[in-house]
């Protein structure tokens, strides 16, 4: 579904204060949380290539004394696999940061952003697809933002007895993109796993940046294929009949990669990280821009099955004794009467696990098991998006050091003094737009580095990030 696009104001120094006094809660605790008015539907899942699996195997993992992390039935008939082992962060990421000029972007309404991300003060948007929209009223972030509701989450998937859930969020995170672009097409987790099959977030990132990802239209996933192309050592070739890593012997399978390469649509440009450990307020900061994050947890996979979601409204129990990784997407969050948060996650289990597909956990769980969180920046393979289809772009489909320029409309790096550029040039600062938003104090860096603590190095520039 696509939505439009209008210059949006968002919020004002209250906004930081509010979120800054809310804090976080540290235990659980009875809360309400709001009802977000009207309501969605579900998109309708993708259906995978149907491939029949060893039935003597499914008994076999039936039988199994339950241990940590492998094998776990997370939804009736439905079998994944708990990575065991703690995933690499994503090398060279740019760091996420919210610089004092994007900050007062903020305070000013001048952040460029889609009609019902971020609101404040119950100010209504600019009409859509409509450029230079009032600046919206003083207030604090929405308790409720659920990205199911503004059209911008793509159809759950489902990775079956494979490995790859790296893949799924991934692609999963790029479907929202892509939809904020305007465009409506859902990308291939298979093209994506192709470029790694490890297990792992840093292989995920490095083996797709800057590379055309096909569609699922060109490429939807078959289990089998996905068991043939992991290069992990595990039982999902016991599983479905094949050999693990031997997607070279597999002329259909090779075949269908290569198709895949020569019929790229849209590319990872950039990858940026959150500073960990999780900060819940910075998350909210992202997510109600419209964007998803990419993350990974730490989980207890007896809390994240279906018994313990039916049991429990939806909501993941929180847990204190986590056994293997996961990798999913965020997709929202909500604001409970007491000022404690939950956090929407869009998994990769199929529509029988929790809401659709979807769970909700608690921000205590984030601050203490989410290891990593990530924002991407997609954009489309020259030539292979219809024209007029995509939308103008918005900030929040840039870096988080870049933003929309006022002619061309490009993403483009923020001025030194966190001003707009224009046709590449800062009116404002003596520098075009190639150094980042800083705020007060920035400098260039010396010896390599940033010197003092605290700092970190973004677009060529030493900056104290500001934290929502």
């Amino acid at each position: 579904m696509a939505i439009g696009r209008a210059w949006v104001g968002a919020g004002a120094a209250a906004a930081v204060l509010a979120m800054a006094a809310n804090g976080c809660a540290d235990t659980k605790r009875p809360a309400t949380f709001p009802i977000p008015p009207g309501g969605f539907q579900h998109v309708v899942p993708v259906l995978n290539v149907h491939d029949a699996v060893n039935v003597t195997h499914v008994q076999k993992l039936q039988a199994r004394v339950p241990q940590k992390c492998g094998a776990r039935q997370v939804a009736p008939n439905v079998w994944v696999k708990i990575d065991c082992h703690a995933y690499k962060v994503v090398p060279n990421a740019k760091p996420l940061v919210f610089s004092a000029g994007r900050v007062r972007m903020l305070q000013q309404g001048k952040l460029r952003l889609d009609p019902g991300s971020l609101k404040t003060g119950g100010a209504a948007p600019a009409p859509s697809g409509v450029r230079g929209g009032a600046p919206v009223g003083t207030g604090s972030f929405p308790s409720t933002v659920d990205h199911r509701q503004s059209g911008t989450e793509g159809p759950i998937k489902n990775q079956e007895y494979t490995s790859a859930c790296t893949g799924f969020a991934l692609s999963a995170t790029m479907d929202n993109a892509i939809l904020r672009l305007g465009a409506k097409d859902v990308s291939s987790p298979s093209h994506l796993w192709a470029h790694y099959g490890q297990p792992d977030m840093g292989d995920a990132a490095s083996g797709n940046l800057n590379k055309p990802i096909a569609t699922w239209a060109t490429w939807p996933f078959s289990p089998k294929e996905g068991c043939e192309l992991s290069r992990f050592d595990d039982d999902c070739d016991e599983h479905y009949g094949v050999s693990t890593n031997s997607y070279m012997r597999d002329s259909k399978l090779e075949s269908e990669l290569a198709n895949a390469e020569a019929n790229g649509k849209y590319m990872i440009a950039s990858v940026q990280a959150l500073s960990m450990p999780a900060n819940p307020n910075d998350i909210v900061a992202v997510l109600a821009t419209g964007a998803d994050l990419w993350v990974a947890f730490s989980l207890d996979a007896n809390n994240w099955g279906y018994q313990a979601l039916q049991q429990n409204n939806n909501v993941i129990p929180d847990w204190s004794d986590p056994e293997g990784g996961h990798a999913v997407m965020l997709a929202g969050y909500r604001v409970a009467s007491d000022g404690s948060k939950q956090f929407l996650i869009h998994n990769s289990w199929g529509t029988d696990w929790g809401d659709g597909g979807y769970a909700w956990v608690s921000d205590t769980m984030v601050k203490r098991f989410l290891r990593s969180a990530y924002k991407i920046k997609v954009t489309p393979v020259g030539g292979s998006v219809t024209p007029g289809q995509t939308l103008p772009l918005t900030d929040d489909d840039c870096d988080s050091d870049e933003l929309v320029d006022a002619v061309t409309g490009q993403c483009s790096p923020e001025c030194s003094d966190g001003s707009r550029p224009s046709n590449g040039v800062c009116a404002n600062s003596s520098s075009s737009g190639n150094s980042s938003a800083s705020g007060t104090n920035a400098h260039a860096p010396t010896n390599g580095g940033c010197p003092a603590a605290g700092e970190v190095l973004v677009g060529g520039r030493c900056v104290y990030p500001v934290h929502f």
